[in-house]
């Protein structure tokens, strides 16, 4: 047994509702963590569709490769800039330039 192992096997033994309390908060955490994850993944797919959808109302092309770069972007930072910028660009270029 490692020390880890050692520590939860006593834990569970002498000191149950400790333990039990433990992984309640532990999966409880966990659950937070995963949901505040899951809304910025959220929130960055939906900035990247929009910028598609508003080039693509103002008849602009996309490229593969940008398409591909603005859809893949994890950045908020970057694809609100990115956003900004296709309101008033006249090619998908300009948009993700420097």
């Amino acid at each position: 047994m490692i020390d880890s192992d050692l520590v939860v096997f006593a834990m569970k033994k002498y000191y149950p509702e400790d333990y039990e309390a433990a992984t309640r908060e532990s999966r409880a955490e966990g659950l937070r963590q995963g949901r505040r994850e899951g809304r910025a993944e959220g929130m960055t797919e939906g900035f990247a569709q929009g910028i598609v959808m508003l080039l693509e109302a103002r008849d602009i092309e996309i490229p593969v490769g940008i398409r591909k770069r603005i859809l893949s972007s994890h950045s908020l930072k970057q694809l609100n800039e990115w956003l900004r910028r296709a309101a008033t660009a006249s090619s998908a270029d300009e948009i993700v330039a420097a």
